[in-house]
């Protein structure tokens, strides 16, 4: 026994250690690659079958067009290239080859070289051969005479179990140790391998030690056997082409709600065990309470030391994501950060029809550098979807061309293939700009800019800035330094209200095909110093209050505090809301969080109590007669107020025993609305008289470095720091100056070891007296701490410092 407990004893001090500790899941961190609207270039012959001018989301200096929409039955699944740089496509009931022999960036011709099959997946070339995975067999094709229509056919594997959920097979080739992978799926959403189910229902099929496994064959089709297992639906797979190891894309299991379980990317390893039906993330077992999935109870010993060999994924995404089709990128092409970085398609999102909770239909790229730490990912191609378009794609299969473009198809709303590649300039840049400032604060603008790609025959590329959203200059011309690279240094006086406003840097070559340009552009919302006052003994200007029948309202006094008591009759059949509306929607980027006071007035605390608020309206999906989804309206995260909830999120409780005022604060990363905030709904099925009070938005920036300024014209005097006054001072003293001339001055605070606290002036002023109010806090807006700081006056070359005391 003691030895027992030493083992878990030592465990434990082990995981408290780790910051990724079994039981748990980790989203990877992201990497924001500033994506812009690009319009996606449709050629004529395309034009009826594709959305009006249709805009898709790239980094800056990337180019969309389409490049082909196969016609007939099927749609484009999974790609890949011949050895000759033609294109095909897995389209289900067969196999389309799309060459592009003038080099146009549109398919000449749609060849099909492969007929008869039944829902081919995906393909893969090897040597003079094309692969083809079908739902039960492999079948291996050549083309004798490169007509590209594939007359010679042999059929390698025919007896890939086939029943059930989960059909489609994708193979991958090893060409460096002569093997294929074939990946096959779960028969069911959850169940075991030795009691196979078809789907949701408990109709039996026939049992197979193959289910939720990859298996590994020689080229030949020889050598079958079972390579990992714990799959449910392993959809992509790739080789990694700097390490040679298997990767695979995972959709998992749909009964554990909106948010679980995450979906992973990962190296597949001989004799791994990749947790399906027991676990997911880092050995996190499934909620064994859903109804459907007890049929996977008891757990055993074996399926304990199953769950221990799951390792840490190498990326994660968002529950029902539906990642499918991923490639390795290793063209030099992109820039150098692209190289080797993984690009996966994520099929699902959120929209009428799906299970996800979170935007998708997208293209993400991993970047993980072996021996490196955790992965990174980032949006490297969006637009597809919700929350700001219909959804008019959903993105399968990606692959490139010999010369590096990606390609990336779409089989729903708008089966087609897009050809994506760099334009003919590139840059990027870094800075540390904020994504919001203070309404009449200063903005200091830092940024380095690099030109990495150009026509070296064009004339030299100009880089200018565009400052007119804050005041500045539209057209600021910026130089190279020593090393080619272009800074953008500037301050800037934020005088306008609230809302968004981009700086903007761009880069033009012109050459002899024209004017070529890449804009990069980062958005900063202006937002209010003070918070949004809701409601505070009444809704405010430009709110109103709403309510269901089963409420009754009005204003009353309780606690000294003027509020308003809400006497809620729920029906046995239906609950009660209560919602703040406006028709003058605020920026959820100015705001950081929702807090409100609540006193639970004489609502009894019951098991089956629900309140919950959530901002804005559950979206609800709807399928147009074109087929495309549409969301109502913009929606938000349902947060339990009385703990755990169906569908919400817990964490921001009120306690209905304690009988006094409460307050609540939920950050809008929690609440999570999109857009605008519309709309405060608080709802529940609690009966009684409760009490709310004081509903407001919390600012989004903290209180500036308040400075007040006064300027009186004088004759000449010699420059003159005085001492401030009150000193030592509380909330705010005044600093007086002299200026013998007009000119740059700077007026600081620092502390005594000499860091910079606080920019009080950096501007030119005329020659007179000045007199600057300071409130005692830092840039940040922060309340310094009791002290004594230093503040220097610097005109020209000349320079004069005095000491303050700031008590609190």
């Amino acid at each position: 026994m003691h030895q027992l407990i030493l083992v878990i004893l030592i465990s434990s001090a082990v995981y408290g250690q780790d910051a990724y500790p079994p039981g748990t899941f980790q989203f990877n961190p992201q990497i924001n690659l500033q994506l812009q609207p690009v319009q996606v270039v449709v050629p004529d012959k395309y034009a009826e079958r594709m959305p009006d001018r249709p805009i898709l989301n790239l980094p800056p200096g990337f180019s969309a067009r389409v490049f082909a929409i196969p016609s007939g039955p099927g749609r484009p699944r999974l790609m890949a290239f011949n050895a000759d740089g033609v294109l095909h496509v897995a389209h289900v009931n067969s196999v389309m080859a799309l060459p592009d022999r003038d080099n146009d960036g549109v398919a000449d011709a749609e060849i099909t070289a492969v007929s008869g099959l039944s829902q081919a997946n995906s393909i893969a070339f090897y040597r003079d051969a094309m692969y083809v995975a079908e739902t039960d067999k492999v079948i291996r094709y050549r083309d004798p005479d490169g007509d590209l229509i594939y007359e010679e056919r042999e059929v390698l594997v025919n007896d890939i179990p086939s029943e059930g959920w989960h059909t489609s097979r994708t193979i991958a080739i090893d060409a460096i140790n002569e093997k294929f992978y074939i990946a096959v799926g779960s028969p069911c959403d959850l169940c075991r391998l030795q009691q196979p189910v078809y789907g949701y229902s408990e109709d039996p099929i026939t049992k197979s030690d193959e289910w939720d496994a990859i298996l590994e064959f020689n080229m030949d089709g020889s050598g079958r056997r079972i390579f990992a297992t714990g799959m449910r639906n392993a959809v992509g797979l790739d080789i990694h082409p700097a390490t040679n190891q298997l990767w695979a894309t995972h959709n998992h299991f749909d009964l554990g709600g909106p948010d679980l379980p995450p979906e992973w990317i990962d190296i597949v390893r001989d004799g791994d065990f990749m947790g399906y039906p027991l676990a997911y993330g880092y050995q996190v077992w499934i909620d064994e309470k859903v109804e459907n999935y007890q049929r996977v109870l008891p757990y055993t010993q074996a399926d304990s030391l199953k769950v221990l060999r799951m390792k840490k994924p190498a990326g994660l995404v968002e529950a029902h994501q539906a990642p499918l089709g991923m490639f390795f990128y290793d063209h030099p092409l992109f820039p150098d950060r692209f190289r080797h970085a993984a690009f996966i398609a994520l099929h699902g999102g959120l929209t009428g029809g799906n299970l996800s909770a979170v935007p998708g239909f997208k293209v993400v790229a991993l970047f993980d550098t072996p021996g490196d730490g955790q992965a990174q990912m980032a949006d490297f191609l969006t637009g597809f979807g919700p929350p700001h378009t219909q959804v008019w794609g959903k993105p399968v299969g990606i692959t490139a061309d010999p010369l590096g473009r990606l390609y990336v198809s779409s089989d729903a709303v708008s089966p087609a293939v897009f050809r994506i590649e760099p334009t003919i300039i590139q840059g990027s840049w870094q800075h540390s700009l904020p994504t919001s400032v203070a309404s009449g604060s200063s903005l200091r603008l830092q940024a380095t800019i690099q030109v990495e790609r150009f026509d070296p025959e064009g004339e030299t590329p100009v880089v200018t800035a565009d400052l007119s959203a804050f005041g500045g200059s539209a057209g600021q011309p910026l130089t190279p330094d020593a090393n080619g690279d272009y800074r953008l240094e500037e301050i800037l006086l934020i005088d306008r209200s609230n809302g968004q406003a981009e700086v903007i840097v761009w880069i033009r070559q012109r050459n002899e095909a024209g004017l070529h340009s890449v804009k990069l552009i980062h958005a900063i919302t202006i937002a209010p110093v003070s918070d949004a006052v809701i409601f505070a003994d009444r809704p405010t200007l430009g709110w109103t209050l709403e309510h269901s029948n089963l409420v009754q309202s009005q204003t009353t006094e309780l606690d000294g505090a003027t509020a308003i008591a809400l006497t809620a009759t729920p029906s046995r059949l239906a609950g009660w809301n209560v919602e703040f509306k406006t028709d003058q929607p605020f920026l959820k980027d100015s705001y950081k969080s929702l807090r409100f006071a609540f006193h639970p007035g004489d609502v009894a605390a019951t098991d089956s109590g629900t309140l919950q608020i959530r901002i804005n309206q559950r979206s609800v999906g709807n399928r147009t007669p074109t087929g495309r989804y549409t969301l109502d309206r913009e929606f938000g995260k349902l947060v339990n107020l009385l703990g755990e909830g169906v569908g919400g999120v817990a964490g921001y409780e009120v306690d209905l025993t304690r009988h006094e005022w409460q307050v609540v604060e939920i950050p809008l990363d929690i609440l999570q609305p999109e857009g605008t905030i519309k709309l405060i709904r608080f709802s529940g099925n609690i009966a009684g008289t409760f009490y709310l009070d004081d509903l407001r938005l919390i600012t989004s920036v903290s209180p500036p470095t308040l400075v007040t300024e006064e300027y009186q014209a004088t004759a000449p005097a010699p420059l003159a720091l005085e001492n401030n006054r009150p000193n030592p001072f509380n909330s705010s003293t005044v600093i007086h100056y002299q200026l013998p001339a007009t000119g740059q001055i700077a007026l600081t605070v620092y502390n005594l070891a000499g860091q910079q606290v606080a920019q009080l002036v950096r501007d030119i002023r005329p020659a007179g007296r000045h007199a600057v109010r300071w409130n005692g806090r830092n840039d940040q807006g922060q309340a310094l701490a009791s002290g004594v700081y230093l503040y220097r006056l610097r005109a020209g070359d000349s320079v004069q410092v005095r000491k303050l005391l700031l008590l609190k």
